[in-house]
């Protein structure tokens, strides 16, 4: 009999402190997934050792992934790098700068980068070092900043658009049917009367705020 009852007695605190761990008044003093229900926080999963359940329902920062398009990013300064080195592959496709993000793109391998869209991205910097490389060419409303070193490189390339464009490129490349931005009255102010180039130093060719 005395056996029985020190069973019952043990069985109910047990539940008595399940019961205050699973307590609640509103849904914010339970687990993430959790709803408070009849005073009692239901569903979801109980959290790890390893990490406390966040009261504001976000994903932990390293839930984040980097855009597709990047082989690299910082999702702090929203900065997106394509490496041609790390990713031939990459290069040798369509490169579309993600929305939102500074994108800088390191065309290094020869015959690459066909095709760069920076039209929705924040800003773009682009290092055309490979031969025949950075052709076809959209910058976007942003900052676009173009350095042309390797042989043929930097064709068709149109920063009509941006508020700030600086195309620089050596006597070895072809820098052939670049369009800069131009000003009312003064359409050559931003190329510098260099056809195939663009600056953003005289007066009037920066409007990035």
């Amino acid at each position: 009999m005395r056996l029985a009852l020190l069973v019952t007695l043990l069985a109910a605190c047990s539940i008595n402190k399940r019961s205050d761990q699973f307590a609640c008044e509103t849904a914010q003093q339970c687990d993430r997934g959790q709803t408070c229900q009849d005073g009692f926080c239901v569903g979801g999963s109980p959290p790890t050792d390893s990490q406390e359940p966040d009261p504001d329902g976000q994903l932990p920062p390293d839930a984040f992934v980097c855009p597709a398009q990047c082989t690299s990013c910082n999702l702090n300064t929203m900065t997106c790098t394509v490496d041609c080195n790390v990713s031939p592959t990459t290069c040798g496709n369509p490169i579309n700068c993600p929305t939102g993000f500074n994108c800088n793109i390191l065309c290094t391998k020869n015959e690459l980068c066909q095709n760069i869209n920076c039209s929705q991205g924040q800003s773009c910097k682009l290092e055309c070092k490979g031969i025949n490389t950075c052709r076809n060419v959209v910058c976007g409303p942003g900052e676009c900043d173009i350095t042309c070193t390797g042989n043929q490189s930097c064709r068709a390339v149109n920063c009509e658009s941006s508020c700030a464009c600086d195309v620089t490129c050596t006597p070895n490349t072809t820098c052939l049917t670049v369009d800069c931005p131009e000003l009312t009255n003064q359409p050559f102010a931003c190329s510098g009367l260099n056809p195939g180039r663009c600056t953003s130093a005289p007066e009037g060719c920066d409007t990035c705020e």
